[in-house]
């Protein structure tokens, strides 16, 4: 069972690529589902999209199952390759990471509500804990739309008065919810282009913001070099638990990370 420190609200879980951190993230999904049916639960995963058996792609899934497309190698477009009728988009002043083209304005359409708690339903996108997404048979990809305004400043300021004011009833109806998790998977390099998606993120772990949130989210291994400056500050701060992923302990881990985010939802009550 994880530690329980006061200090502690948020857990981070990092280890390198392919070593099972989008796995192991649904399944504690899963298992906090099951025990507190009451948490509210929003967010998305990232999932690869495969195609004659190599990877093509990155798709973001919310946890109510919306998809939309993160990045595409060059030719690769919607979820079908050119040669299967899609239209080739131009792409010239898109960001990239390694061979992959990111579509910053898809992965906003649906990553950015998707940190902001709206809906009721029990999450369906939890059921499908393994397996990878393969071309043919990926749900429909959401239309790409230009995201709505930033509400990162709104939302903060009306957050910051609430909280000096002492009166909870000038908060959003959103931020009420002491039960609710929130699950990012992942904070990385080809999310990190969305300016819009750095400034939500920041403002989930922003002090006066976590009596209301518990945070589930994966970020990469440190490497060598510099860091995006929020994942540095992530790495750092004391009020998130950091869980290293390894084949070793993957499994492990499913029983402590659960337990920990179950005790976090309850200390936040």
């Amino acid at each position: 069972m994880a530690t329980c420190s006061g200090t502690y609200l948020h857990a981070l879980l990092t280890g390198p690529p392919g070593v099972g951190k989008t796995t192991l993230i649904k399944k504690v999904c899963a298992v906090v589902a099951k025990k507190r049916g009451d948490v509210k639960m929003s967010g998305f995963y990232t999932e690869e999209v495969r195609e004659g058996g190599g990877r093509v792609g990155f798709d973001v899934v919310t946890l109510q199952g919306e998809r939309a497309i993160l990045a595409r190698v060059s030719g690769v477009s919607q979820g079908h390759s050119v040669t299967e009728g899609a239209t080739r988009r131009p792409r010239e002043a898109s960001p990239t990471v390694g061979r992959y083209q990111v579509d910053v304005t898809s992965f906003e359409t649906i990553a950015l509500p998707a940190l902001e708690y709206k809906s009721t339903k029990t999450p369906v996108a939890l059921s499908k804990v393994r397996g990878n997404s393969s071309v043919s048979d990926s749900p429909k990809i959401l239309e790409r739309k230009p995201p709505g305004r930033k509400t990162t400043s709104a939302y903060s300021s009306t957050l910051e008065t609430g909280v000096k004011s002492g009166k909870r009833d000038e908060l959003p109806v959103q931020l009420h919810m002491r039960d609710c998790l929130v699950v990012i998977d992942e904070i990385g390099k080809m999310e990190l282009f969305s300016k819009s998606f750095v400034a939500s993120v920041e403002g989930l772990f922003e002090n006066m913001s976590n009596e209301w949130r518990v945070v589930l989210a994966t970020i990469p291994v440190a490497g060598r070099g510099k860091s995006h400056w929020l994942l540095e500050e992530l790495r750092h701060r004391r009020n998130c638990r950091l869980f290293q992923v390894t084949e070793k302990n993957r499994d492990s881990l499913v029983q402590e990370v659960s337990d920990f985010v179950l005790q976090r939802l309850t200390a936040a009550q």
